[in-house]
Parts: C-alpha cells; structure tokens; sequence
C-alpha cells in the first residue's frame, strides 16, 4: 500500500438486517427434499437464502389422544417465549404451506449445528454452561416434556444450543425430561444471574399479552403454567426441581 494510502472512504455502510422472518414467509422454493431418516420432516432450499426445515401438521404419536395435534402453533409459542426472554435459543419459525398443500412450519436451518445425539453423553463439553443455564430455565418454564438429546442442536465452534422439536409431546405428553435441565442441575448450574432474573421478569409481565394462533384449551394452559414457573424462579432466583 502506498505511503499515506487510507481504506476510510471505502467502507462499506452498514447493511441492514436480514428479515429471516419474511424470507420464510414468502422466499421463493427451489428445492424440497425428505430428510433422510426424519420422514415426513423435509429439507427446503430457499432461493439465495439458505435452507429451512419443514415439519408438517398432522403428525400421529401413539402417545397422543388425538390425531390432529398443535405443532404449528406450539412451534410458533415456543419462539415467541424465547423471544421475550431473548435467549436466542429457538431458530426463527414461521407458519408456512408447501405447494402439494401440506400445511406446517417453516424453521431456520443452522448451519455447523447438530443434534446433540451425535456427541452422546459427552454433549455438555461442547457448548458453554452459559447456554446450558439458559437452556435449562426456558426448559423449567415450559415444562419441557420431551428434551431428549434428539430434540436440541449443539454448535462447538459457538459453544451453542439451539431448541427444537415444540410440538405436543415437548408440551404436554409426559416422554423424556429435559436432559438439559438434568445437567444444569448434576453441575450445580440452578443460581440465577440477574440478566436471566431480567429475562424471567419481562416474561412474567408480558406472557398474558401473547396472542396464541389457536383456541385450544391446551395452549392457554401452557401460558399459566409458564407463568406460574416464571414467578416460582422469580422468588427463589433459581432453580429448583424435586426430582428429575
């Protein structure tokens, strides 16, 4: 570079902010494809903007009563929680339809994550207890029912966690207990810092104002009950569980 030579007035401008939201919404399909041992979820491939996951309605678990369950709207609850407490654990998600009709959810493809079923027993070294925390009280929240190590993803270069799988059986189907909070437990991870007290608070005071995409009794009752875990770490500042 010649002497005196200055990069200043060739910075580039700030750019804006990718609406994840919209490109799931409206981004144009290029390819949907079975992912491979997870049928009927599908790997979709959006134009120029990566890929999504897709899991349809009308899934049928012979742990279910009825055959028509929530996913939909329990996929999109579950992210609007993560959103008010701002954990950023739960990838972006939209209801969406695929062009053979199939009606269901449209979730954001994170890319160097895996299920954390790969690393086995040994997923905990791979993310920061940081995330495992965070993790453990979004799980205590909504009294997760179903966080074995196939329903969350573990990123080792950002040492992160990222939520999955929000349908019946995480809500309201008795299945596996959050392995999640089981480890934040087994290390002593239960005192609450006050970020995550603030966290706690903001969705204390706004879970009443969520406006759920469905009238189903169930889903009114997961917002009590998720309201009523908030306040019980609200006065203890941690967590706290007889048994897991």
């Amino acid at each position: 570079m010649a002497e005196g030579q200055s990069f200043e007035k060739y910075e580039v401008p700030p750019q804006p902010k990718v609406d994840i939201l919209s490109i799931l919404e409206r981004g144009e399909i290029v390819r949907a494809e079975t992912l491979e041992g997870f049928y009927p979820v599908q790997a979709i491939t959006i134009k120029d903007d990566g890929k999504a996951i897709f899991r349809p309605d009308g899934f049928t678990y012979e742990r279910l009563e009825k055959k028509e369950d929530l996913r939909t709207e329990l996929e999109l609850l579950a992210y609007s929680l993560d959103q008010v407490l701002e954990f950023g654990l739960v990838p972006p998600v939209v209801s969406r339809q695929l062009s053979d009709n199939a009606k269901g959810t449209f979730q954001k493809f994170i890319e160097d994550a895996e299920l954390a079923e790969n690393y086995g027993n040994n997923w905990p070294e791979v993310v920061s207890e940081a995330e495992i925390l965070k993790a453990a009280v979004f799980d205590f929240l909504i009294n997760a029912q179903d966080r074995h190590r196939g329903n969350f993803l573990v990123d080792p270069d950002s040492e992160k966690i990222w939520l999955i799988d929000h349908d019946d059986l995480m809500f309201t189907v008795k299945g596996f207990p959050s392995h999640i909070l089981a480890e934040a437990v087994k290390r002593s991870l239960t005192e609450l810092p006050e970020e995550i007290i603030r966290s706690v608070q903001r969705l204390y005071d706004k879970v009443n104002y969520l406006s759920p995409t469905s009238t189903d009794p169930r889903v009114s009752e997961i917002l009590l009950g998720t309201k009523k875990r908030a306040r019980e770490l609200l006065d203890n500042r941690r967590i706290k569980v007889e048994k897991i």
